[in-house]
């Protein structure tokens, strides 16, 4: 018993040291500096914003992108440019080793211009149409031959005339009975009045022979003159209607001969056009075959020919011509994937791989437009740069067409906590 009530006195002495002690500030507001700390974090992950971006590659380009001349012909290559040199829309940059002579077919090439003023002119000018046939032209020899043969056909065929001379022939006999027939209505003019004479006297006759004043036979005298009178009439008349008759026939036939002429007319020129046209498109195909031609103006750039006669092969890139500088921007093939985030108008930071981001920093840009479809599932998307290629950290770059990188468009400024209650969904979403 003494025992118990001593270690009772031991542990109340230990309990009475504990309470008397005053704890550390620490232990004392512990939990109310956590939660401080918790609203501190809270506070911050509102105020503290993260943006969200989907990347993609870029290749720089200008509004008018180069263009790569490739070869459609296998052949030994004839440069008309140097390296760097400036060159014209259209310009001749090099000749593909082929039978024809270039000189020839592009001397053709502009004598075709004329040619087709000429045949749509009318009346068609066809003696106007000059042929040379003592070009060389490889294989548009044939299609040349054919036309030029037409041409001459329809030469010949105005030359002769052989409508014409006809129609001229029908139109003077034409003439022959209307001037007949004028002499006719002269006569039947004349006639008339004869019978009104005759009318005259056979009536006078008449009335004597009633009388007995007169003879029979001077009555009836007078009474066939009148009707002889009526008879010359009647048969100029008819010459006149005959006659009238004929020409209605002869300038019906000269309406058919008419006809059959502008038929003709019209089975030549159409001839002529299919001949042209089909000389124009083999010289088309001729010149995308085996020349380079330039679409736009800017400088000659070579990668792999560099010399006359080097060997090309049909496909292989022979040189590129780069337009002038004009405004840069960026093109983006974005996959399907994460694409429906990408909006008009959006940021974009463009990490160039000629310019490291860490040394140059990024250029800013800004999502000018996106195709309506994709192709090969890849959106094709136009990167605008308001400040050129101006970087972050205030330094120009330099432009060189088709330099790539790593375009990384901010789709959303999300801010910390909503990144932070998104995980939290997305495990409760996959854990229901």
């Amino acid at each position: 018993m003494p025992n118990t009530e001593e270690q009772i006195q031991l542990r109340s002495e230990e309990v009475q040291e504990i309470l008397s002690h005053i704890p550390h500030w620490l232990i004392r507001w512990g939990i109310t500096l956590v939660f401080i700390i918790i609203l501190i974090l809270i506070a911050a992950s509102w105020f503290i914003k993260y943006p969200d971006t989907v990347a993609a590659q870029v290749v720089l380009t200008t509004q008018t992108p180069p263009v790569h001349l490739v070869a459609r012909s296998n052949g030994r290559i004839s440069l008309q440019v140097e390296d760097k040199q400036y060159v014209k829309e259209e310009a001749l940059l090099g000749v593909i080793e082929n039978p024809a002579s270039t000189e020839d077919v592009l001397k053709l090439d502009r004598q075709l211009e004329k040619i087709r003023t000429l045949i749509y002119r009318r009346p068609i000018d066809i003696e106007a149409i000059k042929l040379d046939e003592s070009l060389n032209l490889g294989a548009l020899q044939s299609t040349y031959s054919s036309f030029s043969s037409i041409v001459e056909d329809a030469k010949r065929y105005i030359a002769i005339s052989f409508y014409h001379n006809q129609r001229e022939a029908l139109s003077k006999r034409v003439k022959y009975y209307r001037a007949l027939n004028k002499g006719l209505n002269e006569q039947l003019a004349l006639v008339d009045e004869e019978i009104k004479i005759s009318e005259t006297i056979y009536h006078d006759d008449s009335l004597l022979y009633q009388r007995g004043a007169g003879t029979k036979p001077v009555m009836n005298r007078s009474k066939a003159s009148h009707l002889q009178n009526k008879r010359n009439k009647e048969s100029i008349e008819s010459s006149i209607i005959q006659n009238s008759i004929q020409i209605a026939q002869l300038q019906g036939q000269i309406n058919e001969l008419i006809l059959k002429e502008e038929q003709e007319t019209d089975q030549m020129f159409t001839s002529m056009v299919e001949a042209l046209e089909k000389l124009e498109s083999d010289l088309i195909a001729w010149k995308q075959n085996f020349l380079l031609l330039t679409p736009v103006e800017g400088k000659v750039a070579f990668s792999k020919f560099w010399s006359d006669n080097q060997y090309v092969q049909a496909g292989e890139e022979v040189m590129t011509v780069v337009p002038e500088s004009e405004n840069v921007i960026g093109n983006v093939a974005m996959p399907v994937q994460g694409s429906g985030k990408v909006a008009v108008g959006q940021k974009v930071n463009i990490m160039i791989n000629n310019y490291p981001s860490n040394e140059y920093g990024m250029v800013i840009g800004k999502v000018e437009s996106i195709s309506l479809v994709p192709r090969d599932n890849l959106y094709s998307i136009r990167i605008s740069l308001p400040d050129g290629l101006k970087s972050t950290y205030n330094k120009q770059l330099d432009f060189k067409q088709e330099m790539q990188g790593t375009a990384e468009i901010i789709t959303k400024d999300k801010r910390l906590i909503e990144r932070v209650f998104n995980q939290l969904r997305n495990i409760i979403d996959r854990v229901n």
